[in-house]
């Protein structure tokens, strides 16, 4: 039992980037990708078999970052179809060369498919 705990401490969930694509605004059919290239209005769609994934918890600062290594990005505020607000942190993994290999969104509450959750705060 102490393992299992001890496993929920080192690990998050979060979404793939990829697992939310934009339905409507600028980067229509992009998924989430670092905040630079993301735009306030955007509405993003979970994909039907998007789950969140195990994520490890430990994220360096961008500028101490290697390859291989996770960093957060930002902060996001997304709004459902309802007006519910959804925070939550967008992070990216590196590749050997120190680029982007892949984004995660780990959200404060569980998305729904089909549902539109436009892009309304970035904090860098």
């Amino acid at each position: 039992m102490p393992k299992a705990s001890k496993t929920l401490q080192t690990h998050v969930s979060a979404y793939p980037g990829e697992a939310l694509r934009v339905t409507e605004g600028a980067n229509l059919g992009d998924g989430f990708a670092v905040s630079g290239d993301l735009c306030l209005g955007d509405a993003y769609e979970l994909c039907d078999n998007g789950l969140p994934v195990p994520l490890q918890r430990g994220h360096v600062r961008s500028a101490k970052a290697k390859p291989g290594d996770m960093v957060l990005d930002c902060a996001l505020t997304l709004m459902s179809d309802k007006g519910q607000h959804v925070s939550a942190q967008l992070f990216a993994t590196l590749d050997t060369q120190g680029c982007v290999q892949k984004t995660h969104l780990r959200t404060d509450m569980l998305l729904l498919p089909k549902t539109p959750y436009v892009l309304v705060d970035i904090r860098r």
